[in-house]
């Protein structure tokens, strides 16, 4: 009888331990969710700023071709010897 007792303290002590951890371990899963949901907002907007970045350059060489084809049609308008 006696035996039967030191193993339920045994085992009580063990899920205590267990339960412990389990705290620990869910403790940790939400700070890895909430770190790792910021990283993803981080890189999103990194991501965002890159593309809106590339459309101003695109922009920016179609309004360069833009001018000088037109302003290739004027000189070719203007001179008398074709």
């Amino acid at each position: 009888m006696r035996g039967n007792v030191e193993r339920v303290l045994e085992r009580d002590q063990k899920l205590s331990q267990l339960d412990d951890r389990a705290d620990a371990l869910q403790q940790g899963a939400s700070q890895f969710e909430s770190q790792a949901a910021k990283l993803k907002r981080k890189y999103w907007w990194r991501n965002i700023k890159m593309w809106i970045i590339l459309g101003i350059v695109a922009a920016v060489v179609i309004i360069i071709i833009a001018v000088s084809v037109s302003s290739g049609k004027n000189n070719d308008e203007d001179d008398p010897n074709p």
